[in-house]
């Protein structure tokens, strides 16, 4: 099965798999943690991993959850990143979050080609990346999330 992508709102995470899920903290697997959401308990780094017909996923993104003051409508699980494969210019909408996001953008080696702060809709130039697949790393300071673009010439 293609490698998962999870987003959190609030203290729900939720998988973009409508099957075969299986939740993960740093603890190891959550017994019982298969749907395609995940109402979260205690303060943790939580993944995915699909199986499907004996096969399984590469683990999905991990989110960071810290339930101290987390307020449900600051998080940052609507944000848009468009268009998806990008050429030159990738739009960022913050959606409902007051908050200002931090960003990097990381190649498939974890390291840092872009990184900035986001508010409202912002536009980033990518027209000098490689084409490739990059990992958007998103932080407020009440969530992380992560998403996938894809760079074309």
């Amino acid at each position: 099965p293609p490698t998962p992508t999870i987003a959190q709102n609030g203290h729900v995470l939720h998988s973009d798999a409508p099957q075969g899920n299986q939740w993960y903290s740093q603890a190891g697997l959550i017994t019982g943690a298969t749907s395609q959401t995940y109402n979260v308990t205690q303060n943790g780094a939580y993944y995915v991993i699909v199986s499907i017909s004996s096969c399984s996923s590469d683990s999905s993104n991990i989110i960071n959850v810290d339930l101290t003051g987390t307020d449900p409508a600051e998080s940052i699980s609507d944000l848009k990143a468009y268009p998806n494969p990008v050429t030159y210019e990738l739009t960022i909408e913050t959606g409902s979050s007051k908050e200002p996001t931090s960003f990097e953008i990381l190649n498939t080696m974890g390291q840092v080609v872009l990184k900035g702060l986001l508010s409202g809709t912002n536009k980033v130039q990518t027209g000098s990346l490689p084409a490739g697949v990059y990992v958007i790393k998103f932080d407020n300071r009440n969530s992380t999330e992560f998403k996938k673009i894809l760079k074309k010439l």
